[in-house]
């Protein structure tokens, strides 16, 4: 994984569409991941939402 999409990137629209066509849904971060080494790498780098506790 070496990259991320936010709302200002080019390509954030085209990624977020394909999630779900009946919702509009607006992340604020996309992970364009290719295999599953890029989804366990983003895992790794996130951290859990606000006001979450563990």
């Amino acid at each position: 994984m070496t990259h991320y999409l936010t709302a200002s990137d080019a390509g954030y629209d085209a990624e977020r569409s394909g999630y779900n066509l009946a919702v509009e849904h607006y992340p604020e971060v996309i992970i364009p991941a290719e295999t599953v080494e890029d989804v366990v790498a983003a895992g790794r780098c996130s951290s859990p939402p606000r006001g979450w506790t563990a």
